[in-house]
């Protein structure tokens, strides 16, 4: 590759570079989300969530603990 092509895209990668500088520079810093934390609360005041969690605890409940179980 000729001294002049190589130069061509250097040029370029650092317009390049100086671009994705500015960027990042411009975007505000703001801490990362856990991803229990993007989920957490979507399902405030839903109806049919609660009937899910109720149900869920009546099953829970109605089955036996371990030291209930004979053998």
């Amino acid at each position: 590759m000729s001294t002049a092509k190589l130069q061509e895209q250097v040029d370029r990668l650092e317009r390049e570079l100086a671009e994705l500088r500015t960027i990042v520079m411009a975007s505000p810093a703001q801490p990362r989300k856990r991803s229990w934390e993007k989920t957490f609360g979507m399902f405030k005041d839903e109806p049919l969530f609660d009937e899910i969690i109720k149900q869920g605890r009546e099953y829970r409940e109605s089955q036996p603990y371990p030291e209930d179980v004979e053998g």
